[in-house]
């Protein structure tokens, strides 16, 4: 299924329109603000705007070139973006079912490589929840299905990360509704899809990168905790976690050697296991306010490879980032901060979580404690 060209897009702008696109799709940076920008540079009538929409489509479902993929997710991302109603109301909704075909057919496929992902198809997703909202139906639940198939034994860090912010973000806008999809899907394997989701975020949520990302899935475990600890809900408090932890019980000197057979797997509550993450999380925090830029009278003298030089990537994230990234980063960021609100009291439930810290997190959250 594909949408038709439109008779009143003369041949000399559709003309233009191709070979544009297809600079941008050939084009390894840049591809969301350049097509953005042009997209609202048009003389914006329907013809241009489902004729732009065809070509992007058109471009992911019959190629095989993951580059091409990727990069014509991230345009169509920007289409969606300016102009969600013009392709949702496309020949009683043929729009919405050819964005969906390539997003859950061809991008999210779990048989396709891992890398028809490793864009920012989280993003894709995001943009195609908040813009298209209600017109979407029932393919709001086809696309997270999608995402968790796609979820399935992958390698890349960045294609893992990029499908956990997509529920990040729905936990953050959307909490009660993901938590009764997540707890009504099987996951891949069986399990419930809360715990397949879960297990793969919090294992991994150490290891992400780029400001964004980071700070949203914090932000995201932050309000899942305050939630759970708040109501109690079961479709959190069922969730378990499995830890290897060593053995308080033996008092044998501590060696390499002893410690490999001293350590036992124990059972631990969904929400502890969130706790001992942000825990981490914090720490990583800690370390990074010790990492930021110095002053002019501190630079002085110092070499120019120093840490505190910011010209300098310090982090494979840095090498991830531009400054128009950041720019929209921030701003989807102060939007996610107007709709999370914190009140949450942990106080009664401290002593449950506080038994299951290691000796480190212990002294992580007591150095956190003498600071105030």
């Amino acid at each position: 299924m594909s949408l038709q060209f439109q008779n009143d897009c003369g041949d000399s702008v559709k003309q233009a329109i191709i070979e544009e696109l297809q600079n941008l799709l050939s084009s390894d940076t840049g591809v969301l603000q350049q097509t953005e920008k042009r997209i609202k540079q048009l003389e914006y009538t329907e013809g241009y705007g489902v004729y732009l929409s065809e070509i992007i489509i058109n471009c992911v479902l019959h190629t095989d070139d993951h580059a091409v993929m990727v990069a014509g997710g991230e345009c169509l991302r920007s289409f969606i973006n300016v102009s969600p109603e013009q392709i949702c109301s496309y020949k009683n909704g043929e729009g919405i079912n050819c964005i969906m075909q390539v997003v859950a057919t061809v991008l999210l496929n779990p048989m396709n490589s891992e890398m028809t992902a490793a864009g920012q198809i989280g993003r894709l997703v995001i943009t195609i929840i908040t813009k298209m909202g209600s017109m979407l139906g029932q393919n709001v639940d086809m696309l997270l299905k999608a995402v968790i198939s796609k979820m399935q034994n992958l390698e890349c860090l960045k294609v893992i990360m990029n499908l956990v912010l997509i529920f990040a973000h729905l936990f953050l806008t959307q909490m009660d509704a993901v938590l009764n999809f997540l707890s009504t899907v099987p996951g891949p394997n069986g399990e419930p899809a809360m715990q397949f989701v879960l297990t793969n975020w919090l294992s991994r949520q150490n290891s992400f990168f780029g400001n964004y990302e980071r700070k949203v899935t914090t932000m995201a475990l932050c309000k899942l905790f305050e939630y759970g600890v708040a109501t109690q809900d079961n479709r959190l408090t069922t969730i378990t976690f499995k830890e290897l932890v060593d053995d308080p019980t033996d008092t044998r000197r501590r060696t390499r050697s002893v410690a490999a057979t001293t350590q036992k797997w124990v059972t631990i509550p969904a929400l502890v296991k969130i706790f001992k993450v942000l825990i981490s999380e914090y720490q990583h925090f800690q370390e990074g306010k010790s990492d930021e830029p110095l002053t002019d009278s501190e630079e002085d003298g110092d070499d120019e490879d120093a840490p505190g030089n910011p010209d300098k990537p310090r982090y494979i994230s840095d090498l991830f980032e531009s400054d128009e990234d950041n720019a929209e980063d921030e701003q989807l960021l102060q939007e996610l901060l107007k709709e999370t609100n914190y009140q949450g009291d942990i106080a009664e439930h401290f002593p449950t979580f506080y038994e299951h810290l290691t000796e480190g997190e212990r002294l992580i959250l007591l150095s956190k404690v003498q600071q105030k």
